[in-house]
């Protein structure tokens, strides 16, 4: 009995269309551009604009559509160094180019927040899959911060 393989383009045709059939919305906020203060040049450690860092981030936003799967909060994974959480949520969606990957892979290292149903996540770790790379997979930390301070 043969079975019949899936081109590329067919495998991501069908993938893309399951994410977007249920997937949600997933805002990513990163650092699109670090600049050295204008004000002082980074040396006044009094500075209101820059409060003493040397520079200056501007920030962006990207809003994607992605399926999302949140853990239970005692689901643990069990490995021969001991039990432990990976991440609270996974997130995956497709690549739209192989252009857009090396615009992507730039954007996951400067990752500020990621805000997924209503809830603020922090990324803990990111990989591609497929053959060629057609998915990202992120996976994702609730943050809980209390004034603006990240605990934890």
């Amino acid at each position: 009995m043969n079975i019949p393989t899936l081109t590329p383009a067919l495998e991501y045709e069908i993938i893309s269309s399951i994410i977007t059939a249920v997937g949600r919305s997933v805002t990513l906020t990163y650092v699109d551009t670090r600049a050295i203060c204008p004000v002082c040049g980074g040396t006044n450690p009094f500075c209101p604009t820059c409060n003493g860092n040397p520079t200056i981030d501007t920030v962006a936003t990207k809003t994607i559509t992605a399926n999302v799967r949140w853990k239970g909060s005692d689901r643990k994974i069990y490995r021969p160094e001991g039990q432990f959480m990976d991440g609270d949520c996974i997130v995956n969606f497709v690549l739209d180019t192989v252009e857009t990957y090396e615009i992507l892979d730039a954007v996951l290292k400067n990752i500020i927040t990621v805000l997924v149903d209503n809830r603020v996540c922090v990324l803990e770790n990111w990989y591609f899959k497929g053959s060629p790379i057609n998915r990202v997979y992120l996976v994702l930390k609730q943050d809980m911060d209390v004034g603006g301070q990240r605990i934890g």
